[in-house]
């Protein structure tokens, strides 16, 4: 925090000695170092414990009985509030180390640590559209939002604009939308060895199996034939849509289905699906009832079933493996859902919802919807059978698009924000948690942190930092005057000729001056040893410190003082910012051009293929191919992604190919310089 931070500046991400294997100084320290800069609020969020947090609030409240108002702020969702994880849901509350939550990047990620605290303060409600019932979040806390432009950005919820600047109808009309993910397409198969490794073993890797634990009902000498890895096929994502819907299991092995006498075509196709898989079934009419039951037996199927879907009708979600599967799988897993609970099935002016007893199963499938471009909205109700009350859940969503209320991309679905309104709360506990490595969930929409960003040079940035201010001061009082002046030659040209006055598109666009301080890239840091760990907190403190302008940044001149040889710097696109490790350090891409054009010697690392080694080999010539490209990205096992033309060459295990020649799960072959 410097003369150039902005004085409302907060820090919402500090980690103090008591975080496990990170940061130095006491919490009180922390928030007297934040005092003497101007801050006058701190989020904690220390790793893997909360024992900081009760050191940073006793200090705090001592400051305030000095006289200093200071906030200590660890936390900022109601209890209740429920989180997706990769087995339906939890309210916030219930969170704990370990859950793996959906993430704005549409993967499941472990929670590292968990907070609560009491809170007072001013307590937001964010309304959507077609909705009731907002999410309530207390001010510090952003919100991924979609603008009118189509740019993500991450807000507070007194940043946001909300509404409609205009009484026009239409998905188009709004100023902001709240967002959520599409899943990634990961899953291609389910691991059936890990689901069962408690009871079950294999022969070999493909069918044969037997009990590790026999008793007087199953023989170890018993088999069974179900594969280790249970390939997706649609008619099989169709069965176990019809199992969510209308089947159930136990863990002895009988497991079955339930459907309506007529429903013939569902009893045929369930009977053969399992006949498929060597699975007899015993077929039941029960006229009293008006019902048919298919009855199995097959103890490694039903216990794949309860551990994937869960037991019981209250209990039943959509597992991850369905949830990261391919498009077309994911559809017929809805098909056979949708099909099978038919009489859960309503249709209201072209919307379509679902009524089902498991609020982890009603989550679990707003998610699925999501990711095939619909938004789901989840309500709860309680309706009387027999005198007795039941809770249910629905899913409300539409399958026609000339009716939906909503946007999609690739990235993920959206849903105008109609309102946000503020109280002041007092003595209410509130609570948040720490995601690893993408520090963001969902809930009803996604919720996030905050991330640091890296900028050329520091140096360079705070002179831009004071043109920019000068320049955005003459360019308001300019605006003042044009404005004035406008305004005289309107109602003279209105006296004069009694018409309107049109706008020029095209000087309206010159007088728009882009802000250079927005320019920023990703670059991703890997720390080899403790001393690159501790050099890469060193960084993030001081982008928060000496960088932050919108967002906390960091600059390769600082990059390069605390690497020393313990980081790894690895770009995320093949841009004139991409770091590259040469025999002089490490370098832009951009750099590099600039000096082997100014007649220097520069060696970067390359592979060999007579030797298959990576070396230094000398760069013999570089340039700006091109200034506009469509880029294509290649996403990796790992997380990692790396963005290329169509025409740039990978090397893969069939050799050196275009980056559009690329195909799914196709290996690529990773080098470093010591391997």
């Amino acid at each position: 925090m410097t003369e150039r931070t902005p004085k409302k500046f907060v820090g919402l991400h500090s980690h103090s000695c008591l975080s496990i294997g990170d940061a130095i100084g006491l919490p009180q320290d922390h928030i007297d170092f934040a005092i003497e800069n101007g801050a006058d609020a701190l989020a904690l969020t220390d790793h893997g414990n909360m024992n900081g947090f009760s050191h940073q609030y006793l200090h705090a409240k001592k400051l305030k009985e000095k006289g200093v108002n200071f906030k200590a702020i660890p936390g900022c969702l109601l209890k209740g509030q429920p989180i997706i994880t990769n087995k339906g849901i939890k309210p916030v509350e219930e969170i704990e180390v370990g859950d793996l939550v959906l993430t704005h990047k549409g993967r499941f990620r472990p929670v590292v640590s968990t907070m609560k605290r009491q809170y007072e303060g001013k307590l937001y409600s964010v309304f959507l559209s077609q909705t009731k019932t907002p999410l309530k979040l207390t001010e510090e806390h952003p919100i991924l939002v979609r603008q009118r432009t189509g740019q993500k950005v991450w807000q507070t919820p007194n940043e946001i604009l909300f509404g409609r600047p205009n009484k026009t109808v239409g998905v188009n009309a709004w100023n902001s939308w709240v967002c959520f993910p599409k899943t990634e397409e990961t899953s291609t198969f389910i691991d059936v060895q890990f689901h069962l490794k408690d009871f079950l073993s294999w022969e070999d890797d493909y069918t044969c199996h037997r009990l590790l634990k026999p008793n007087r009902y199953y023989k170890s000498s018993m088999k069974w034939n179900i594969p280790q890895r249970w390939q997706f096929d649609e008619t099989f994502a169709r069965l176990l849509g019809f199992y969510v819907a209308e089947g159930w299991a136990n863990e002895g092995g009988s497991f079955g289905f339930t459907f309506n006498i007529n429903e013939n075509e569902y009893i045929d196709f369930v009977v053969n699906e399992l006949n498929r898989f060597n699975i007899s079934t015993n077929v039941r009419q029960r006229t009293d009832k008006g019902s048919t039951d298919i009855e199995a037996c097959n103890k490694p199927f039903a216990n794949l079933l309860i551990r994937l879907f869960g037991k019981g009708a209250k209990n039943k979600f959509i597992p991850q493996e369905i949830l990261t599967a391919p498009i077309q799988i994911k559809k017929a897993f809805i098909g056979g859902l949708v099909d099978g609970d038919g009489k859960a099935i309503s249709n209201i002016n072209s919307r379509r919802d679902l009524k089902v007893s498991s609020p982890h199963l009603a989550w679990t499938f707003k998610v699925l919807l999501s990711s095939i471009g619909y938004w789901a909205k989840v309500g709860n109700g309680i309706e009387t059978r027999n005198q007795k009350e039941y809770s249910f859940w629905t899913v409300s969503y539409s399958p026609k698009r000339s009716w939906k209320k909503t946007l999609d991309d690739c990235e993920g679905t959206y849903k105008p924000i109609k309102k946000i309104e503020c109280e002041h709360i007092k003595d209410v506990f509130v609570y948040n948690f720490e995601v690893e490595e993408d520090n963001s969930y969902c809930s009803d929409f996604v919720l996030h942190n905050c991330e640091a960003y890296f900028i050329p040079s520091l140096v360079d940035w705070h002179k831009m930092y004071q043109e920019r201010k000068v320049e955005k001061e003459e360019a308001r009082k300019a605006a003042e005057e044009e404005q004035d002046d406008l305004e005289t030659s309107e109602e003279k040209n209105e006296e004069e000729e009694g018409g309107t006055v049109v706008e020029n598109e095209e000087e309206t666009k010159e007088r728009k001056v882009k802000d250079p301080l927005k320019k920023r890239s990703h670059l991703v840091l890997l720390a080899k040893n403790q001393a690159g760990l501790k050099s890469l907190f060193r960084l993030v403190s001081n982008s928060y410190i000496d960088g932050f302008y919108l967002y906390p940044r960091m600059d390769f001149d600082g990059l390069k003082e605390h690497a020393k040889g313990n980081i790894i710097a690895s770009s995320a696109c093949v841009s004139g910012n991409a770091i590259l490790e040469t025999n002089v350090g490490l370098l832009s891409l951009k750099e590099v051009v600039e000096r082997v054009k100014s007649g220097e010697e520069i060696l970067t690392l390359s592979y060999d293929e007579d030797r298959n080694k990576v070396v230094f080999a000398k760069v013999l010539w570089g340039d700006c191919t091109r200034r506009n490209a469509k880029l294509l990205q290649i996403k990796l096992e790992d997380g990692t992604s790396v963005k290329v033309t169509a025409d740039h060459k990978v090397f893969t295990n069939k050799g050196w190919l275009r980056a559009d020649q690329l195909k799914e799960n196709m290996p690529l072959r990773i080098l470093t310089s010591n391997t």
